[in-house]
Order: C-alpha cells, then sequence, then structure tokens
C-alpha cells in the first residue's frame, strides 16, 4: 500500500503534467493510430538517351547523359540535352530545375555487351566488373561494366560489340524517390517508362521506346572489328610462345582436345599483339608482338568462377616476375592449394583453382592517335604515349 505522503505527491505530479501538455497532444491519445507514410508518383524518365560528342564512333569518344530533366522532345527541346520528361510528377516551374528534377541520385552503369543483345538478354548476360584499361577479349556471355555515372569514355572493348547503359531513376525527395531500373541495351536508341500518372503506380518500361533512334548520337553502328594498329592483350602458355609465337593459341580458345585450358603450376605470359598492316583477322599469325612497348607493369586478374566478381588481392606477387624485360609479363599458377593467396583460399574452392584469369595492361584510349598504325608495308617506329588510367579503375 503507497504511503499517504507518496500517494498526494503522485496526484501533484500528475496534475501538473496535464496542466502543461498542449490539447492537441493529449487528445491524440483518443485517435487513430498513426498511418504508414504517405506515397506520391514514383519518379519517371518517359525518355532516356546518350548524347555523344563525335559524329563518328571511335574509341575514346565521350557519351553522356544529361543531368537536366527537361521537358519531353518536342518544340522547345533544343535537342542538346534532349529526350526527358519530369521526375516525381513535379509540376514547379518556378525554378530553372526544380528539386529533385536532375538524375544526380541516379544510378547509372555503362556496358560492354555482345552485339545484337536486347532487353530480353541483357539481365541474362553475367555481370562483369573491369578497368577501362582492359582491353579485352570479352568473353561470351558477359557484360562488361566499363563505368558509372552520366559520363563515359569508350575503351577499346568496344570495338566488335555493342554500347549500352542502366539507370535507376532516383530522386532527392518525395516518397518513393525510387522507380524500377531502366535498361538501355544500345546507346543507338532510346528507352523509358509509361507514366502512369497516377500515384504510387510503378511505371513499367515502353515497349515502343526502344524502336525510336536516339538522336543524340551518331546513328552509325560501332565498327565490327578493331581499326588497324589497335593492341589488344592475350595470354599464352610461356612454353608454346616461345616455341610458336603469334602462332600459339591463346588460353581458353576453344579446342578439340582442350589444349588451351589453364592449369595448376603453370607459367603464363601476357603479350600485346597489334594488326601492323591489316585489318583485324581471326588469326593471330599475321600481328606483331607490340608488349615491349609497354612501360607500364601488365596487370593480373582472378575472377569468380562465374566471371563476375574479382577476387582482390587473389594474385600471388610472388608468382609473378619480369618476362622479356617486361614487368609483370609472367605468372605461374599455384602448384597445391596451400599455395593460394589468403584471397584465394576464402572463395568457394579454397584455391585459386576454378577462378578466372585475366590479363591487361596500362592504356589511355584518347592516346591512339599518338600510337598511330603503321603505314601498309612499313614497320612501324612509333613509340607509345601511355598514361596511367587507375583513377578510371571500377571498383
Amino acid at each position: 500500500m503507497m504511503p499517504m505522503n507518496r500517494f498526494r505527491q503522485f496526484l501533484t505530479t500528475t496534475s501538473l503534467m496535464l496542466c502543461v501538455l498542449p490539447s492537441a497532444v493529449y487528445g491524440l491519445q483518443y485517435g487513430t493510430p498513426l498511418t504508414k507514410e504517405i506515397r506520391g508518383y514514383y519518379p519517371v524518365i518517359d525518355e532516356v538517351a546518350a548524347s555523344g560528342n563525335t559524329e563518328q564512333w571511335q574509341i575514346g569518344m565521350t557519351l553522356t547523359i544529361p543531368s537536366v530533366i527537361t521537358p519531353k522532345l518536342g518544340p522547345l527541346n533544343d535537342g542538346e540535352n534532349g529526350t526527358y520528361v519530369f521526375l516525381d510528377n513535379d509540376r514547379d516551374d518556378s525554378d530553372p530545375v526544380p528539386i529533385g528534377q536532375d538524375i544526380s541520385h541516379s544510378t547509372i552503369n555503362w556496358y560492354i555487351v555482345p552485339k545484337g543483345t536486347n532487353q530480353a538478354v541483357f539481365d541474362t548476360l553475367r555481370r562483369v566488373n573491369i578497368s577501362l584499361s582492359l582491353s579485352g577479349p570479352m568473353r561470351p556471355g558477359e557484360r562488361v561494366l566499363i563505368g558509372t555515372g552520366s559520363t563515359i569514355r569508350l575503351p577499346a572493348l568496344a570495338f566488335g560489340n555493342q554500347v549500352g547503359f542502366s539507370i535507376i531513376p532516383k530522386t532527392s525527395i518525395g516518397f518513393p524517390n525510387e522507380s524500377p531500373m531502366i535498361i538501355v541495351p544500345d546507346i543507338r536508341f532510346m528507352q523509358g517508362q509509361i507514366d502512369p500518372n497516377e500515384p504510387n503506380i510503378i511505371p513499367l518500361p515502353d515497349p515502343e521506346l526502344p524502336l525510336v533512334v536516339n538522336p543524340g548520337v551518331p546513328p552509325e553502328e560501332l565498327p565490327e572489328d578493331p581499326t588497324l594498329g589497335e593492341p589488344k592483350i592475350y595470354i599464352f602458355r610461356k612454353d608454346e610462345w616461345e616455341t610458336l609465337g603469334t602462332r600459339a593459341t591463346p588460353i581458353d580458345t576453344e579446342t578439340e582436345d582442350f589444349s588451351a585450358l589453364v592449369e595448376v603450376n603453370t607459367e603464363y605470359v601476357a603479350r600485346v599483339l597489334r594488326d601492323e598492316y591489316i585489318p583485324y583477322t581471326a588469326t593471330l599469325a599475321d600481328d606483331t608482338d607490340v608488349t615491349a612497348k609497354i612501360e607500364k607493369p601488365i596487370k593480373w586478374y582472378l575472377y569468380s568462377f562465374e566471371g563476375e566478381t574479382e577476387i582482390v588481392n587473389a594474385i600471388d606477387s610472388e608468382r609473378l616476375s619480369f618476362y622479356n624485360g617486361i614487368a609483370n609479363g609472367m605468372y605461374k599458377t599455384q602448384l597445391d592449394n596451400d599455395d593460394a593467396t589468403t584471397a584465394a583460399k576464402l572463395t568457394d574452392e579454397k584455391s585459386e583453382q576454378k577462378l578466372r584469369l585475366r590479363a591487361g595492361f596500362l592504356w589511355d584510349p584518347e592516346n591512339v592517335t599518338k600510337w598511330p598504325a603503321a603505314t601498309p608495308g612499313r614497320p612501324s617506329n612509333d613509340e607509345p604515349i601511355l598514361d596511367d588510367i587507375n583513377d578510371n579503375v571500377v571498383e
């Protein structure tokens, strides 16, 4: 039983609290429960396309998705920023760019995909992250992430393939503030969403837009083959390279006897080859070994078996060595599972086995003009000017 003085103190305190509570707050205790957040319109991009900075396709070309959301293509559109409708159904035109009507919060990824990839195929491709410096080759069934953000510079890997991008519309304000991904598998065309013009209705992809030609970039297709003199990197077994040179078979090439598969306890060399005199052909025998012109160390990578994720620090630096004067020109695969690096042991196979090997070299595509193709019939003595583009590496 509560003592009388404690009971009087309790009544006094309670009375004071009720007196100071605002009537509105006090009244809430007799109202309905709080509702969930009020939902409005999903962000919608009616049409989205990329703009180019040249009149024809070439390596080093810069592609840009304009950052400002402008009215849909029409008489008032200047054709430069083109191809958008308002995000979040916000019709406030009091400011030149109303809050949230830009793509600065959206997620944009640029990809190299096999030629002919459409929207249905796009999502079935394995996503692979590589640096812009890697010139290939791209494996079948891959979509290679070459960069993020509204601007990208085409790497050498674009030759013979197709360039596309994806964008997840997102605004800084509003609820919901994020819409489903828009996939543009080919930058020569536009894609967008059907605006339901109703709150809380998810916008669907527009099935007709892929047939609309993108007015922001040239209509020409990417060339099917590399231009004369375009350098590419290949991996060979050391013993085969020393015996056969450019007539050797690069690893992972389809062979009947599986002789080109990567194996444990084997030395592999990376070589940069170039078509000196004729356009690209299926055989490497006509190419010239220009690895000696590379001034930066060759980079080696190990990827998961699916080819989706680089296993960071899986390459054992102690098994990298100079080869013909080229830093990191050779890599020797592990002998036993115990020889694998800590990172490789953390994979499902707990070793290098089942991982996929890749090599790349640092080369700025914009400097291709400084490393021109040789005049047909004459050897090239041009020295490359190579820039380290680590800043462009996609993590």
